[in-house]
């Protein structure tokens, strides 16, 4: 892990909602193609395809995610990640792109996902969400007993910085503005943990922040940031850095 890459002291974590919480909404076209969508096969497939369209965006300033073509080749390298090719690779993704039209994407919770806010929690770590969303991902975090704002029946987090409601989008690092705010925590004091270089360790970093890339694959070959490839352990990178138990 490089040295410089995280603060000596977390006091403050911000998570990514897609690919880190939550997972996209695909059960019910990868079962008719015989392909059992489970959390795990679903978070492999999200991060290989991550991984292939993060390539394409690194160094780019001109970066969108989730839209027209770019959202289309993410599903095409979503089903090559699970052995679906060809004409039926197109046929996926073009289903999958309707999936997301609807407004529903990312339904499936991600392994780990119910129990890293407590986990960091317990820690005396904050916690803050950050996604670029449509003004809705505060409402999915808590239907799926992933987190929400203040107390409740799930983890409590200090804010769910939707890019919708505050109107900028990473790789823009004036989104973390908003997160550090809520946080109560010095930038210097704070990681943000997301999928993507492009998106997340890039505007993290831009942001004065320290960033770790979770990457399930362990494809980034990257050697000027942390990586994770699960949330367990996210809990434990984190956890060695915060301060010693007073005796």
């Amino acid at each position: 892990m490089p040295p410089d890459s995280l603060p000596s002291v977390i006091a403050g974590v911000s998570l990514d909602a897609g690919g880190v919480l939550a997972l996209p909404s695909v059960a019910e076209p990868l079962e008719r193609r015989g392909v059992a969508a489970t959390p795990a096969t679903v978070l492999h497939a999200h991060h290989a395809a991550v991984a292939v369209e993060d390539a394409r965006f690194r160094g780019r300033t001109d970066v969108t995610d989730g839209l027209g073509d770019e959202r289309l080749a993410y599903y095409r390298a979503f089903g090559h990640a699970l052995g679906i090719d060809g004409d039926d690779a197109d046929a996926l993704a073009a289903e999958l792109d309707e999936i997301a039209r609807s407004g529903t994407p990312w339904r499936i919770v991600a392994p780990g996902a119910t129990e890293v806010v407590g986990a960091l929690d317990a820690l005396g770590v904050r916690v803050v969400v950050v996604s670029n969303s449509d003004g809705t991902v505060h409402r999915h975090l808590a239907e799926m007993g992933i987190c929400q704002v203040g107390p409740g029946p799930a983890g409590e987090v200090a804010a769910i910085v939707d890019s919708h409601v505050v109107g900028v989008r990473k790789p823009d690092p004036a989104i973390f503005d908003h997160a550090v705010a809520a946080l109560g925590c010095e930038r210097s004091a704070t990681v943000h943990v997301g999928d993507t270089v492009a998106f997340d360790v890039a505007s993290a970093r831009a942001a004065g922040l320290g960033s770790v890339h979770y990457d399930a694959t362990g494809r980034c070959t990257d050697d000027d940031h942390a990586h994770v490839r699960s949330l367990d352990e996210l809990v434990a990178l984190v956890a060695a850095h915060r301060p010693a138990p007073s005796a």
